[in-house]
């Protein structure tokens, strides 16, 4: 006799089926039922007192002897009606009753071993959570500069293993190489700047200076004041919502006055007209900025013999950025860039053999230049962090 210390449960229930395995008036959805419907009548008489041998007895003898279920079992024939009024796209009649069962015995399971369903299931959850927030980062990571309206036509110009390049080459690319729509150029120094309004005066080193065109090339939209000519005026300046804020309040920025000084290459202090007010520059852009002032000042002061280093064909100082027309060649304009800059370099120690064009959606992630605005990504962290992730998923499963 089994004594009630030593009496295993789900061995017993594991027995009894497989005693009715043994008969083969049972299939599998059969068995499942039964087992099913046990384990219910089992658990009821232990939630009243039973001790867990008595249900398993008193069940069993309610459900009635094996060889009296099978004999019940081959009397419907079970399996010849079932299949000849069944279709193809049908769905199986037990399959409702099926997917009940399975979630009892999943609950069943559960309450029986709660230990290691809390340690399963807490894995499983934080296994999840990671994967979601490395996920975040790596979508995160490979949205830079796609936002631009035109970013597959977008590329920077480098040379060598610098993000600058010559402040003259744009103008001139513009104009020689019918593949350019807009050339523009982006040009720091605002480290020291300092931006005086009435009696409001702060340091501002998130100035650039910028092209008109530059609106036509960056998807930053203005809030207020004309993109095609925000920038063309010289000591213009397009401010974002941030900044008019900070210095104007509520009243409207356009047409007033900012003096910036301390800016790199220019020791005055000159006063810049408000032309426009520009949303804040999305966190998924290599370029960040507070302000732009109109390329054409620092052409005017270089002209009048103001401006520190004076522009040149050669002192790399400058980002400049392509936007081409559709379904231009880039090779074939890359192959074209050496002879371009021999015509207009009479230096012949200049080496005019390592410009590129580097695709705009490529610099977060795939350029190890000198002289970026900030610190980018590596594509190599993306691929890494995947891996990682897919691995803890399959770790928690």
């Amino acid at each position: 006799m089994e004594s009630g210390a030593s009496f295993d449960l789900t061995v017993r229930v594991a027995q009894w089926r497989r005693r009715l395995t043994a008969r083969y008036a049972f299939d599998q959805n059969d068995l499942d039922e039964l087992e099913a419907h046990l384990w219910d009548e089992i658990e009821t008489r232990v939630a009243s007192g039973v001790p867990e041998r008595a249900a398993f007895l008193e069940a069993t003898h309610q459900l009635g002897a094996i060889d009296r279920l099978a004999d019940e079992y081959r009397k419907v024939e079970r399996w010849p009606s079932r299949t000849s009024r069944r279709l193809p796209w049908q769905s199986h009649p037990l399959i409702p009753t099926m997917l009940a069962n399975y979630v009892k015995i999943a609950l069943r399971t559960l309450r029986r071993h709660k230990g290691y369903a809390f340690i399963s299931i807490s894995g499983l959850a934080v296994g999840i959570a990671c994967c979601l927030l490395i996920l975040l980062y790596v979508q995160d990571e490979l949205r830079y500069d796609r936002y631009h309206e035109k970013a597959d036509r977008v590329y920077r110009l480098v040379k060598g293993n610098s993000a600058n390049s010559p402040e003259l080459w744009a103008p001139a690319l513009d104009t020689e190489f019918p593949e350019v729509e807009h050339a523009v150029r982006l040009l720091g120094g605002f480290s020291r700047a300092l931006v005086t309004v009435e009696d409001e005066r702060f340091q501002e080193p998130g100035g650039l200076y910028a092209d008109a065109a530059v609106f036509d090339v960056f998807s930053w939209p203005l809030r207020q004041g004309d993109p095609a000519s925000a920038l063309q005026a010289p000591f213009s300046v397009v401010i974002t919502e941030a900044i008019a804020r900070k210095y104007f309040g509520e009243a409207d920025p356009i047409g007033q006055m900012m003096r910036i000084g301390g800016i790199s290459n220019d020791a005055g202090q000159r006063d810049y007209t408000v032309t426009g007010v520009m949303a804040a520059v999305p966190r998924t852009s290599h370029v960040q900025f507070d302000y732009l002032i109109s390329m054409a000042t620092v052409e005017m002061l270089n002209d009048a013999g103001e401006w520190g280093t004076p522009l040149s064909w050669t002192n790399r100082m400058a980002k400049t950025y392509l936007l081409l027309h559709e379904d231009s060649d880039t090779q074939h304009l890359e192959t074209q860039l050496p002879a371009f800059l021999r015509r207009n370099i009479q230096n012949e120690q200049y080496d005019v053999t390592n410009a590129r064009l580097q695709a705009l959606t490529d610099i977060h992630l795939h350029s190890n230049l000198r002289a970026e605005f900030a610190p980018g990504g590596n594509i190599t962290y993306v691929y890494l962090f995947s891996a990682l992730a897919a691995f803890i998923l399959l770790i928690a499963c």
